[in-house]
């Protein structure tokens, strides 16, 4: 968990700022509930990764997102 907000409150600040607002996002979690992963993809997150997660894993998952932010 994050010190000073969650990941959630974070997302929503970044998606209402207009300098930051168009970087994709990917959250790395330990909540792994359902309704947890589609909260905050719905919020805008490009991406959601459960832990635990390979080194393998969130690499192909950050290209996936650049790749498609290159699009």
């Amino acid at each position: 968990m994050m010190p000073l907000m969650s990941g959630k409150e974070l997302i929503v600040a970044l998606k209402q700022n207009s300098a930051t607002k168009d970087i994709p996002t990917i959250m790395l979690t330990s909540k792994t509930f359902e309704k947890d992963v589609v909260e905050g993809l719905a919020l805008g997150a490009a991406d959601y990764i459960k832990k635990p997660f390979s080194p393998q894993e969130l690499l192909a998952r950050v290209k996936i997102v650049l790749e498609r932010k290159n699009t």
